[in-house]
């Protein structure tokens, strides 16, 4: 894999996440986990795509319409979501870095190098539910921050793996969008410093 397009196709953030060690058995809990991955995948890439901007093709009263129905849906989103944070508040958030194969985070404390561990990453704040990864502690580092970690997937599965990937791309494509915007509505070039 090409390390430079690697390191740029990351979702890069201040994300809640938790971690537990693990025992590798029980194919039958992981392939649960694993579908039910799946599935917050697919949600996040539709509430992703309901991000982009509407077509050209769609006429005025189409996109005010689609507009309302989106914003009625994150409302109930919102509810939905104090709803079940109420009961099962977050994790605290740490500076993390997904890629398709592994996750970077720094945190006053971590697992130990080679441990095995499950990870709950919650990726939205609108939907309280993780994605949980399972995998092997690859760096352990202690850093003036704390201790930066990275875990190495166990497999994640072809179908999970897919719509990781194309969550990541999606988003990578999106933050290119978004700094090519910022220099137009600052007005024009960036100030000397």
């Amino acid at each position: 894999m090409d390390t430079q397009n690697d390191e740029v196709l990351t979702i890069k953030g201040w994300l809640p996440l938790s971690w537990t060690l693990a025992e590798r058995g029980d194919l039958r809990t992981r392939e649960q986990t694993m579908a039910a991955n799946e599935s917050l995948l697919r949600v996040l890439s539709t509430l992703d795509e309901s991000r982009r901007t509407y077509g050209e093709e769609l006429d005025h009263q189409a996109v005010d319409a689609l507009g309302r129905m989106e914003a009625k849906l994150n409302l109930m989103l919102a509810y939905v979501s104090q709803l079940l944070t109420h009961y099962r508040p977050l994790p605290g958030s740490v500076h993390a870095v997904l890629h398709g194969d592994r996750l970077g985070w720094t945190a006053t404390d971590g697992p130990g190098l080679g441990a095995y561990v499950q990870i709950e990453l919650y990726l939205n704040p609108q939907i309280p539910s993780p994605l949980v990864f399972f995998g092997f502690v690859a760096e352990h580092q202690r850093t003036a921050e704390g201790v930066h970690l990275e875990v190495r997937f166990d497999s994640l599965g072809e179908a999970v793996q897919s719509e990781l990937d194309r969550l990541i791309f999606r988003h990578h494509r999106r933050e290119i969008r978004r700094q090519r915007r910022q220099p137009e509505e600052g007005g024009g070039t960036p100030p000397k410093t």
